[in-house]
């Protein structure tokens, strides 16, 4: 007879989907979810038409789900980690050996982003109230101290610096809508950026611009431009692909947009040129070679001779549990 009580099973993968019994209930069948991540880098001047052509580097291991990475001044990486059962920032040396990143913490710091002039990360954290309120931290890479930037009941994430260091822009989601938003980095009130919904915005290398999803009443998410000083759209391009997940990204010399090429697989990653007599008419870029799984992120370094990129494996298989025994 059923007693109530919970009992753990033994797992050493992500999670599982879908979860049904059998009449008797002694059996349970799952689709276990093994999902893991690498990083790679690939020099700027790589070419798909060989040449002197040099092939990705793969500079972490597959042994964890990673979602973001970011660039240091010194070339080492920051990402979010769960390696120390929290997902916490963590710092990949270019030897490959990962370490922690300021004082572990019970909840979720995650989208890093380096500010190299100040010396700083900017990232999201839950670690002020926990559930489901992130809200926008700096950490002090020398000494490791952490300070709030944003607060509120909301969802702040996917900062991004403006060239100076003055300035986040970020996405914030609030009230079911996902908004604009920048905030000083010496702390301040926020500002929405534009009345219009928009999502992942990232700064042009001059200060001026960013580019951003937005999402016209009525319309589908588009890949645009705007004026950072008062938000107004300056450009659209309906023909990138708009991801929630995946962002378009500013060339380092600010001529051209970044993305993944969406396919069965992925494409790797493309430039689209959006200035001069290219604009509109010039052929796309291949940046990097295809892959058989998806690229989920990618960033440059910061002076653009380097680009990183996270390949995502996703493995999933049927598992039984039995009452009273092992995962068979």
């Amino acid at each position: 007879m059923g007693t109530g009580a919970f009992h753990e099973t033994p797992t050493d993968v992500v999670g599982f989907d879908s979860l049904s019994a059998t009449a008797d209930s002694q059996t349970l069948a799952s689709v276990r979810v093994d999902q893991r991540s690498s990083i790679f880098t690939v020099d700027s001047g790589w070419s798909g038409n060989g040449g002197g052509a040099k092939a990705p580097k793969r500079v972490s291991r597959d042994s964890e789900y990673i979602r973001q990475v970011t660039w240091t001044a010194d070339s080492a990486m920051i990402f979010p980690s769960s390696r120390t059962g929290s997902v916490n920032l963590a710092r990949l040396q270019s030897g490959g050996s990962v370490e922690p990143l300021g004082a572990p913490a019970d909840c979720v710091e995650a989208y890093p982003e380096v500010l190299a002039d100040r010396g700083l990360v900017v990232y999201s954290s839950n670690c002020a109230h926990g559930g489901d309120d992130f809200n926008l931290w700096t950490l002090d890479l020398k000494t490791g101290a952490k300070r709030q930037l944003t607060s509120g009941t909301s969802y702040d994430y996917q900062p991004d610096p403006s060239p100076d260091g003055n300035w986040i822009v970020y996405t914030s989601w609030s009230s079911n809508v996902a908004s604009i938003w920048k905030v000083p980095v010496a702390g301040g009130i926020p500002v929405r950026l534009s009345t219009i919904q928009g999502r992942m915005p990232y700064v042009s290398p001059d200060g001026q611009k960013i580019v951003c999803q937005i999402r016209e009443p009525r319309q589908r998410w588009t890949v645009a431009i705007l004026n950072i000083a008062d938000g107004a759209v300056l450009d659209r391009f309906p023909d990138l692909p708009a991801n929630s997940a995946i962002p378009v990204r500013w060339s380092p010399d600010g001529n051209a947009l970044d993305y993944v090429k969406p396919g069965p697989t992925s494409l790797g990653i493309w430039r689209q040129a959006i200035r001069g007599q290219q604009r509109g008419g010039g052929q796309p870029i291949q940046l990097s070679p295809p892959t058989e799984d998806p690229i989920t992120y990618f960033e440059w370094n910061r002076n653009g001779s380097r680009l990183a990129y996270i390949v995502e494996r996703q493995q999933r298989d049927v598992v039984l549990f039995y009452r009273g025994s092992q995962d068979h």
